[in-house]
């Protein structure tokens, strides 16, 4: 109805990963589990092309992030805000 179709390669047991129309538009879903945020929870992921280089120059920048971790849509980290609001950082997997 939106006019968004599934990434299947990119979903995961817990997440469907989305795109619109324009390929620059995409989201994802969470299924809702014990291992999932709660209901109404909102993430933003921001791009980029190297996690690794990312997360060591914002925590050279005094930035609280986590380990980073490989999901099937790529790999993540999220960067700790003040107001309690992570913001995850993708790197998506290299295509083959």
């Amino acid at each position: 109805t939106l006019g968004f179709e599934a990434i299947g390669p990119q979903d995961g047991t817990v997440f469907r990963a989305l795109k619109g129309g324009d390929e620059h538009i995409g989201y994802g879903l969470n299924l809702a589990g014990a291992d999932t945020p709660p209901a109404g929870t909102a993430e933003l992921y921001f791009k980029t092309e190297s996690a690794v280089e990312l997360q060591r120059t914002l925590t050279a920048r005094g930035a609280s992030t986590t380990p980073i971790v490989k999901m099937p849509f790529g790999s993540i980290f999220q960067v700790h805000t003040p107001d309690r609001h992570p913001l995850v950082m993708l790197q998506e997997p290299e295509q083959q």
